[in-house]
């Protein structure tokens, strides 16, 4: 759109009644999932909660993905994120099939939930893996049960973390696994650097997006990171993925998929305020736009910044961003 084009709209908007309108620092926050970090790049063993919630909420993260300890942390964490308006998206839980019952996963896990009560943390549990090579299923299965049955009392969700190596490595494998369990509050979950981990995991972004596909319209939860197919390493900054990660959250929005997305950061190097702000511009930048034009997420590109930022010096209006406001100001 040219820039003429935005100043007849702002004299357009001039003769309506006074409207509701949104600064560019809010609209920009605005994206079609709620975004989690997981603390492994949020200084997990280092920085304090307090610095770890100024942080993120200073950088518009919806909270963080949290690698569980004890209970007495996690009230603490509860706290302070609650007082920064912050929400934990789900505690990495691990299990362990194959073992004797009563030692397949913590008794902690109890008051863990009571303390989760009515919040939207999932337990995020993972199938560690078995001494032997046999079929474990039904193990995993009784565990799913157990914990779903234990999370549901306190109207505590929960989903299936696969991870390479373990018995649940592949996000097919978290949905065999829920579908054999038939619990209405277990579900699957889709990790990106884990499908590509996996010795049998996809090779081409299309392979990735048919599992994307089979699982995401049941998925709880979804991580992403860059993916570098070309040097294959499968845990790399957004900026730097050579996979097409917006294609994939276009998929994603397709198949309904409305929970959070996380953001995974083992192994990236660098420093955590640095790597966490890349990640959130890239991670703006990446939103599905509808119809290929209207931005329906809140997410406006640089050009589009620069262009109401003129309309607003020359017709003395703010920018209008509210999502799905105006579709001629939302074009790309």
């Amino acid at each position: 759109m040219k820039r003429r084009d935005f100043l007849k709209i702002g004299v357009a908007f001039s003769t309506l009644p006074a409207l509701r309108v949104w600064p560019a620092d809010e609209a920009v926050k605005k994206t079609l999932w709620p975004f989690y970090a997981f603390d492994n790049g949020v200084g997990r063993g280092i920085w304090t909660p307090e610095k770890q919630a100024a942080v993120l909420k200073e950088l518009g993260y919806d909270g963080m993905a949290y690698n569980f300890t004890t209970n007495k942390d996690l009230e603490k964490w509860l706290k302070i994120y609650d007082e920064a308006k912050l929400g934990i998206s789900s505690l990495y839980i691990p299990t362990f099939p194959g073992h004797e019952k009563g030692k397949q996963f913590s008794a902690d896990l109890r008051e863990t939930v009571k303390l989760l009560k009515g919040r939207s943390t999932c337990l995020w549990i993972n199938f560690r893996e078995t001494k032997d090579k046999l079929d474990h299923d039904e193990d995993c299965v009784r565990i799913a049960n157990e914990l779903g049955d234990l999370a549901a009392e306190q109207q505590v969700k929960v989903s299936i973390y696969p991870h390479v190596g373990f018995y649940v490595e592949k996000a097919t494998d978290t949905l065999r696994i829920t579908q054999k369990a038939k619990h209405a509050n277990v579900t699957p979950s889709y990790n990106l650097c884990h499908e590509f981990l996996t010795k049998s995991g996809p090779k081409t972004q299309e392979e990735a997006l048919k599992t994307l596909r089979e699982v995401a319209p049941s998925a709880g939860l979804v991580s992403i990171n860059g993916v570098s197919m070309a040097s294959k390493r499968y845990i790399v900054p957004l900026a730097e993925s050579d996979f097409d990660l917006k294609l994939f959250l276009a998929e994603l929005k397709k198949l309904g998929y409305q929970g959070p997305v996380g953001h995974q950061f083992y192994s990236i190097k660098g420093e955590p305020e640095v790597l966490l702000k890349n990640a959130m511009t890239a991670w703006r930048s990446l939103q599905p736009i509808e119809d290929g034009k209207v931005i329906k997420a809140g997410h406006v590109s640089a050009q589009q910044e620069n262009d109401y930022a003129y309309a607003n010096q020359s017709a003395n209006l703010y920018s209008i961003h509210h999502r799905g406001f105006c579709r001629a100001c939302h074009t790309a």
